[in-house]
Formats: C-alpha cells, sequence, structure tokens
C-alpha cells in the first residue's frame, strides 16, 4: 500500500547571528558526545562554475552556500593511536 504525500515547501532561513548560536549550540553538544561534526551546505552551480575549471578557486565557489543542517559522525580511533599517544605521553614526562 502506498500513502501519498504532499509535498512541504522549503523554509529558508536567513543564516543570521541567532542561527549562528544555535547551530554552534549543536555542535557543541555533538562534540560533547565525542562526535565529529560535519556541516553540510550546497550551491547550485551555473553552468560556467564547473568545479574542475582551470583557474576556478574555490573561494569562488564556496560562496552564497545553502546550510543544510549539522551532523555528528563517530571517528573511532585509528589503530595504533592509543599506543602513539601513550609513548608521546610518557616522553614528556621528566
Amino acid at each position: 500500500m502506498q500513502v501519498a504525500r504532499q509535498a512541504r515547501p522549503l523554509l529558508f532561513l536567513r543564516f543570521d547571528d541567532a542561527l549562528r548560536q544555535r547551530v554552534l549550540a549543536d555542535v557543541d553538544t555533538l562534540s560533547d558526545a565525542a562526535l565529529r561534526t560535519l556541516a553540510v551546505a550546497y550551491r547550485p552551480l551555473e553552468p560556467d562554475e564547473s568545479p574542475q575549471a582551470e583557474g576556478l578557486a574555490a573561494p569562488s565557489i564556496e560562496r552564497d552556500l545553502i546550510y543544510v543542517g549539522t551532523v555528528g559522525i563517530i571517528d573511532p580511533p585509528r589503530a595504533g593511536s592509543r599506543a602513539s599517544s601513550m609513548r608521546s605521553s610518557t616522553e614528556a614526562s621528566p
């Protein structure tokens, strides 16, 4: 059985200081939970704005982005990183 859903219109908010503070608070919450954070944003490119175009610098593409959200991901330590950090801390001790 399929249920037809009516599409909701997209809601775009201006990324003002209040929203910025809310996003930063969300990032802090995710970080406090030991999650690595990743912000997601996009901007539709014009036909002449190919990211692969020679000489097109990142700042010219990374502007007027539409913020989608922030995600928190588990980033487990790499194998051997604990031993490496233990070695570093003992080497730093007098």
